[in-house]
């Protein structure tokens, strides 16, 4: 027959085996899965004080503007002269602009003859070919003057750096020697565009 004492040992082995087998080291170990759950975006902080000015840019290699210009000035007792019916050089009215572009070009110069029915021609010139409707002439009807007149022209022209302008002159008419004088004179270029 089994007592009381029997069954209170029965039930003390099973409970050591429960805390045995829930203990025991080969049990696998519990996992905890914690989703968390994105919040709202909370509202835009202040502006932030502006950074320093950057560095200046590297300078152009083209100037927007250039400008040349040739002048000279002789009296009337050593003036340039010319007794020559096809064109040359005028003295000093000869320009090589460093920079392509368009170019506005300017002539004006004083020049006369002294021999009667005598004309002096002026024309510009662009890498040594005469520019089309530039000549500008002064005639003596009559008796020659040292008094001159007044020539002028004005042309936009392309032009590429290197090229060269220039004036240049002619006397022409009835008498076998003939001279033209040239006085106060200048060739101004200005870029006012863009290249050829």
């Amino acid at each position: 027959m089994h007592g009381p004492r029997h069954g209170a040992c029965l039930f003390l082995l099973l409970l050591l085996s429960f805390f045995f087998f829930f203990f025991s080291a080969e049990a696998a170990p519990m996992t905890v899965r914690v989703t968390v759950l994105g919040g709202f975006n909370g509202s835009t902080g202040a502006r932030g004080p502006e950074g320093p000015p950057g560095p200046p840019g590297v300078n152009g290699t083209t100037p927007v503007t250039a400008l040349y210009q040739a002048t000279a000035s002789d009296t009337v007792s050593r003036a340039a002269t010319t007794a020559l019916a096809a064109d040359v050089l005028m003295p000093s009215m000869s320009i090589m602009p460093a920079v392509t572009g368009a170019y506005q070009v300017f002539f004006s110069g004083t020049v006369s003859t002294t021999n009667a029915d005598t004309t002096v021609s002026v024309s510009i010139y662009h890498q040594g070919a005469k520019v089309a409707f530039t000549d500008a002439v002064y005639t003596t009807a009559g008796l020659g003057t040292t008094a001159g007149s007044n020539v002028h022209r004005s042309l936009l022209l392309a032009v590429t750096a290197g090229d060269v302008v220039e004036v240049r002159w002619q006397v022409v008419g009835k008498m076998t020697t003939r001279i033209g004088y040239v006085f106060a004179r200048s060739l101004f270029m200005i870029r006012v565009g863009a290249g050829p």
